[in-house]
């Protein structure tokens, strides 16, 4: 496999791409539907396509069905007039589904799958795992179907390179981003930035924590321009004759998310979390977030986030961890 060759902030070269640039922003009624029914014929499909993979659409492929039409809205808006090579340009794009258990929970999978989405980088994951390389989207989407569960944080950190990083290595990351889900909204972040789904951070971050169950389903399109993702394939033909062939929503860019800004204590407690494959192991610690007002924040660590290159263990957990205060972390 050809390995692109890459600028010296590791994005891949001779994309001149201004949305790429921009930590995170977000969209209010990005998605819109004409009625409850197309909302949940949509929301249908999506749990249709929800196999546990990722998806290719090519930029010169027209779309086949509703998900693939939003998948290319979103390439479409974030490309602009870039310039770029359509045969190895397109969307990768997927649905994720989670959740918790309650009284009038109806999601098995969600309970199955649990609240969180653990902290990670995305890219393309065989060349990582074959060359040991990180080649990155140039944006990154999220894109909330339902207005339930814990927020997205993006952290401004980008991955490291393997082999320059030691057991011990400590990154601190002075600016972070919460996007808590509200139905039809839409956020975009520089594709090479750490991020996660950390329901430990809903209650602490915001108060909502309500105790019934509930479904987060939402759709992930990541723009890729002048490299196609190794192994990543378009959603089967057996698939897409299940879903709805029209686009059932109308897409909307018009109305930017407001963006509060926090900052925490500096002596404010920290939340761990363990996270990385084989080789990758990592554990971040991030203050305590005191309570605001908005589904959209920019926090401002006062004493950095950390991100420790950690000693492989025999295991790890998945999110979470202890909390303590700042001078019991690793350093």
């Amino acid at each position: 496999m050809a390995v692109p060759a890459l600028d010296a902030e590791g994005r891949i070269a001779g994309v001149d791409l201004p949305q790429a640039k921009v930590p995170v922003a977000g969209f209010h009624d990005a998605v819109t539907f004409a009625d409850q029914g197309a909302r949940e014929n949509f929301a249908a499909d999506c749990r249709t396509a929800f196999l546990r993979c990722s998806y290719w659409l090519g930029a010169k492929e027209p779309p086949r069905c509703g998900l693939e039409a939003l998948a290319r809205a979103i390439f479409d808006r974030h490309t602009g007039d870039a310039a770029y090579d359509p045969n190895t340009s397109g969307v990768e794009w997927w649905v994720q589904v989670r959740g918790r258990t309650g009284d009038q929970h109806e999601e098995p999978v969600a309970s199955e799958l649990g609240e969180a989405l653990g902290f990670h980088w995305d890219r393309d994951e065989m060349m990582n795992d074959e060359q040991k390389i990180n080649v990155h989207p140039q944006v990154a989407s999220v894109t909330y179907l339902t207005s339930n569960g814990a927020p997205t944080m993006v952290l401004q950190q980008p991955s490291r390179p393997r082999d320059r990083v030691l057991v011990g290595d400590v990154a601190e990351i002075p600016v972070g981003y919460l996007s808590h889900p509200v139905a039809g909204k839409h956020i975009c972040f520089d594709g090479r930035l750490l991020h996660g789904v950390p329901p430990e951070l809903a209650a602490e971050a915001s108060g909502v924590d309500g105790p019934g169950g509930y479904t987060r389903l939402t759709f992930l399109a990541n723009v890729w321009l002048n490299h196609r993702p190794t192994s990543v394939e378009p959603l089967g033909e057996e698939v897409v004759a299940k879903l709805n062939p029209k686009s059932v929503f109308a897409t909307s860019f018009a109305n930017p998310s407001p963006i509060v800004e926090v900052w925490t204590d500096e002596d404010a407690p920290v939340q761990g979390f363990a996270f990385g494959g084989k080789g990758e192991e990592h554990e971040l610690w991030i203050p305590a977030i005191p309570p605001y007002q908005g589904d959209c924040a920019r926090v401002m660590f006062a004493e950095p986030a950390e991100l420790v290159r950690a000693a492989p263990v025999k295991a790890r957990p998945k999110s979470g961890g202890k909390k303590g205060r700042r001078g019991g972390r690793r350093r």
